[in-house]
């Protein structure tokens, strides 16, 4: 205990805490009311001993009865706070000692007991621990087991949350973005609604008032505004007609109901984007430049397109428009249609027996750089460089025709090649049910002379590659695929090699010899002969490698030989060339012949031509296995009309009539046809024709005026425009062919007379027209 005087002032904010005794402090808090030193003796605190919970139960009831403790009227509750922690403090402490005094007993009797264990108990307290061990091992083993089958279990729960929390956020995302895209589509629907009604404005307007442009020249309507512009683009009489026409032409490849206005494309922006080209406007751009613009950059303007593509459509278009155009004016014409076709003017002149030649020169850009090619194509008829071609025709039908040439070519040389193949025919009994043959496109191409020739740059290039890391080292003799020789170039023989090519100079100086001092030698001089010789080296060394390759193009070298192949093609580039040529040609020509019958078409000279000729087509058709001739009986090979080839065609009983310059074709025509041309002078500038001779051919001047149509015709195309530009040469041969077929979509210049199988009415495009009976 502490005495008073130890204590803290009464004054204080806070009594003192009790001291930390083994017993308990009872705190007397009359003396703390603010007396230091108390008179009676008093002490501030005093201890009451107790041993248990009990013990201070019963001082504290004592204290209480007795009255030594009075509860203050004014207790602070700091005073009280500190009272009972003092008192709860006292009986841990107790406590405490307790349980180490109870502690220290157990430890000092286990101790005394294992003291007197033996040996065999001390075994059994081990065999018994180990077994309790093993107990609680296994306890823990077991706790173990169940804690990892609930961490499994618990992890599987967690998966099973994520996923399922995936699949409500993913759900959350999902309505979101309905939502949104509700909302985005209900804003679409209206823009889109009010774009419809604006474009179907626009579409109105650009059909009743729009130019040429991709929007226009495919729509049905402008075209029905507009109905002379089908004619005015693409030289046919009326959209209608132009569809139908390119339906058959190339049925399969392209889509003729096809219409860029109703395709236009949405980006994701938000604007408006035209469709890719299709094959149809490919197509009809194709027809374009070679009927109305032949220049590039104008049908480039027109389908928003670069030059480049459009040479790229050209590439790939002109040449089937010129086949197409072969089968519609190569023709097999006979006897029979000659004699169901004469005009009446024709049979009145007496000239009822005839066909029809002209030539034509077409006036061309000359190359001033190649004077071989100037002469080749300077023409004695218009005394400048010319494009010169043939054509065979009867009644205004082209039948025949013949490649473009070099104005330097007469026409009885062209006509002398035309008729080289002789009086041959075409192989049907090889055609036999060739419709169910593999098809094969290469026979169906158009051939012209730069088909199979390689450019200058291919040619350069080819020829660097060959000669990477080749040596011009000769040991001994030296095959360069033109001469067996002992040099490169093998020209130095007899005394002539590479050292005179310095022969060109003075032997007092290095000045050139003058003009006049060079001989011939020195005009083809060594340099020249070494660049000519090298040249042919490394064309024979292309082409080798070419054949190599498996490739068909040659080297850019004209030769006798080569032009002698290249001839050759021409005169065989026919639609009687192979079987699925020809049967593609008629199958072609049936389905418009269907068309015409059904006044779907116009009526023209083609169409005349295929009513006359229905029955040989269908029985050819029978015999090549066409599902067109489904309805006709097979015949044998006796009941089928030969095909002659060429100028074959033109029947034996049958003449030619042409202008003087024909005189004298007789022995080059297979057949030895009779010609008939105006009586020919010998100097026709200084000599005039007499009376009798003027009169004398009125007849054959006056029925070649259809010839002279054809020409007309043939001349309304642009790319045939004279003067043909320089960079149009290559596209001459294609509109060639296109010219002479458009020119039998035409309607004749004299109608058939007295012979014909047809009225009048027959003209006047109607289906059911009267028939005439002819024997």
């Amino acid at each position: 205990a502490l005495p008073i005087s130890q204590s803290t002032s009464p004054t204080s904010s806070a009594p003192p805490p009790p001291p930390q005794q083994d017993r308990l402090l009872i705190y007397n808090h009359k003396l703390g009311s603010g007396q230091k030193e108390p008179s009676d003796g008093k002490k501030l605190f005093r201890i009451a001993p107790c041993a248990s919970k009990a013990d201070v139960t019963a001082i504290a009831a004592k204290i209480q009865s007795e009255g030594s403790i009075e509860k203050p009227s004014s207790l602070s509750s700091t005073q009280t706070s500190q009272r009972a922690v003092g008192v709860v403090g006292s009986i841990v402490k107790c406590r405490h000692n307790q349980n180490i005094e109870m502690t220290r007993i157990r430890l000092e009797m286990e101790e005394e007991e294992m003291q007197q264990r033996t040996t065999e108990q001390w075994k059994d307290v081990v065999t018994e621990m180990k077994s309790e061990i093993d107990e609680k091992n296994a306890i823990i083993a077991a706790k173990e087991a169940e804690v990892e089958r609930l961490l499994e279990l618990q992890r599987l729960k967690d998966d099973e949350i994520a996923q399922l929390k995936g699949g409500v956020e993913k759900h959350r995302k999902r309505v979101r973005r309905t939502q949104t895209s509700l909302s985005a589509d209900a804003a679409d629907e209206r823009i889109e609604g009010y774009c419809e009604v604006v474009w179907e404005k626009f579409l109105t307007l650009t059909s009743n008032a729009g130019g040429i442009s991709r929007l226009t020249i495919f729509n049905d309507e402008w075209h029905a505004n507009h109905p002379d512009a089908a004619r005015l683009l693409w030289g046919y009489n009326s959209w209608k007609e132009t569809k139908l026409y390119v339906n058959v032409f190339f049925n399969g490849e392209v889509d003729v109901n096809y219409d860029p206005s109703a395709n236009i494309r949405h980006t994701k922006e938000g604007d408006l984007k035209m469709p890719n080209l299709t094959p149809f406007e490919r197509c009809m751009a194709c027809r374009m430049f070679f009927h109305l613009f032949a220049h590039e950059q104008i049908i480039a303007l027109c389908f928003d397109k670069h030059r480049t593509r459009i040479g790229q459509i050209l590439k790939e278009w002109a040449p089937k428009w010129a086949s197409v155009m072969i089968d519609l004016s190569c023709l097999d014409i006979t006897s029979d249609y000659l004699f169901k076709e004469v005009p009446d003017r024709n049979i009145n002149l007496g000239k009822p027996r005839l066909v029809f030649v002209d030539g034509k020169d077409w006036l061309i850009s000359p190359k001033q750089n190649d004077t071989a090619v100037e002469k080749m194509s300077y023409s004695s008829k218009t005394e400048k460089t010319s494009a010169r071609g043939l054509t065979f025709s009867a009644g205004g039908l082209v039948f025949e025709w013949s490649p473009l040439f070099g104005g330097r070519g007469g026409e009885r040389k062209i006509v002398e090649f035309m008729g080289s193949l002789g009086p041959s025919n075409a192989p049907i009994a090889d055609w036999e049910d060739v419709a169910g043959a593999a098809d094969d496109d290469d026979d169906d191409l158009f051939w012209t002379a730069l088909s199979d020739v390689m450019t200058a740059k291919e040619f350069d290039e080819t020829v660097e590659r060959l000669e990477e890391g080749d040596q011009l080292v000769s040991n001994g003799l030296l095959d360069d695929g033109i001469l067996i020789t002992g040099q490169p170039t093998g020209l130095a023989r007899e005394g002539l090699d590479e050292g005179d090519a310095e022969a060109d100079t003075d032997e007092e100086g290095d000045e050139p010899m003058s003009d006049a001092a060079k001989s011939g030698r020195h005009i083809f001089g060594i340099e020249d002969a070494f660049a000519a010789y090298d040249l042919l080296v490394k064309a024979n060394r292309v082409k080798k490698a070419q054949q190599e390759s498996g490739r068909e193009k040659r080297p850019p070298i004209l030769t006798p030989d080569i032009l002698k192949e290249q001839n050759s093609k021409a005169l065989r580039n026919d639609p009687n060339n192979s079987g699925r040529r020809k049967l593609r040609q008629l199958e072609r020509l049936q389905k418009l012949h269907l068309l015409y019958e059904k006044a779907e078409l116009k009526k023209c000279l083609l169409s005349y031509f295929l009513l006359v000729t229905e029955e040989h087509r269908l029985k050819l058709l029978s015999w090549m296995g066409s599902k067109l001739a489904s309805h006709i009986e097979k015949p044998s090979l006796r009941e089928l009309n030969n095909i002659p080839l060429r100028l074959a065609k033109i029947p034996e009983d049958y003449g030619v009539g042409g202008d003087k310059g024909f005189s004298g074709i007789e022995y080059s025509l297979p057949n030895c046809n009779e010609v008939d041309t105006p009586p020919q002078i010998a100097n026709s500038k200084k000599e005039r024709l007499s009376k009798e001779q003027i009169e004398s051919e009125i007849p054959i001047t006056s029925v070649r005026a259809p010839c002279e149509t054809v020409f007309k015709r043939v001349d309304n195309h642009a790319v045939m425009k004279e003067k043909v530009p320089y960079w149009i040469i290559p596209w001459l041969p294609h509109g060639h062919a296109l010219a002479h077929g458009e020119a039998n979509l035409c309607r004749p210049l004299r109608f058939p007379g007295r012979n014909a199988i047809v009225g009048d009415d027959y003209w006047d495009n109607i289906k059911d027209y009267s028939r005439i009976q002819q024997p």
